[in-house]
């Protein structure tokens, strides 16, 4: 493979896991979830279609990290100046992007699927609920924080 093939094939797989990851994200946390909250009749529904969508999109991100870490692994190693700050803190920014995410998917969210019947059937204020609406606000504060990394990353591409 000619050297402009293979670098415009790792710019492909370097920005569009990095827009797909980014996209969804905020397709499904911020746009689609918060309608089904506001139209599920009684809201309890809504929790297992959230839980559906947010299984799918982390699976989603697991199966897009390793062609994104790969090709920027690739750019910052083999074509650009990695002794320079703009391109290090560009692949710190998308390996943080990818360590936040996944830590929510394989450390939080396993404890949120648990949870949620319990705190689904009880009163606001109860053990199980406080417990689960910390989680949740975790869950919600990792994956705003890797959406500025992303958004960091694009930044610096």
């Amino acid at each position: 493979m000619e050297l402009d093939a293979l670098v415009q094939t790792a710019r492909f797989l370097y920005y569009f896991p990095l827009a797909l990851w980014i996209g969804a994200t905020v397709g499904v946390a911020f746009v689609a979830l918060p309608a089904v909250f506001r139209a599920a009749e009684p809201r309890a529904a809504a929790g297992p279609i959230a839980e559906l969508a947010l299984v799918r999109l982390d699976r989603l991100k697991i199966a897009l990290a390793l062609p994104f870490l790969a090709s920027s692994t690739y750019r910052l190693l083999a074509w650009e100046n990695a002794s320079m700050s703009g391109p290090v803190l560009r692949y710190g920014a998308g390996a943080a992007m990818v360590a936040i995410d996944l830590a929510g998917a394989l450390l939080v969210m396993p404890k949120l699927r648990a949870l949620r019947p319990a705190a689904a059937a009880s009163a606001a204020g109860s053990p199980e609920r406080a417990a689960f609406d910390r989680l949740h606000a975790r869950s919600v504060r990792l994956t705003s924080a890797a959406l500025l990394a992303g958004a960091l990353a694009i930044f610096l591409s």
